[in-house]
């Protein structure tokens, strides 16, 4: 069995979808990481998303500790904006979210 080799995971997924959310896991706080993934199931077109979990060295959390985060991926603008709406808006899953876009979208002519 091949052990799990994370960087790769990150950098393919990094590579083929343009809009990544980042939210902070809060430590010791209830966090729907389950839900969300049930959502994704649910609402997202297969291969249309992923996920997967990192450790920030360089953000601290106010006890001095690494934060966690859960990254997730996604293919589409309206995928990626129905999953900031559903888990971030008005619903502090975590505390602290990123949304970053590598591949713009091209203006309609």
């Amino acid at each position: 069995m091949r052990v799990t080799d994370r960087n790769h995971f990150r950098k393919d997924a990094e590579s083929r979808f343009p809009i990544k959310i980042d939210i902070a896991v809060a430590y010791g706080q209830p966090w729907p990481y389950a839900d969300m993934l049930a959502w994704c199931f649910e609402n997202v077109p297969a291969r249309q998303w992923e996920q997967h979990g990192y450790m920030n060295w360089n953000r601290r959390d106010d006890s001095g500790a690494p934060m966690d985060f859960s990254r997730w991926y996604f293919m589409s603008h309206a995928d990626a904006e129905a999953f900031r709406k559903r888990w971030m808006e008005g619903n502090d899953a975590s505390g602290s979210a990123t949304i970053s876009d590598d591949h713009p979208r091209r203006e309609q002519s």
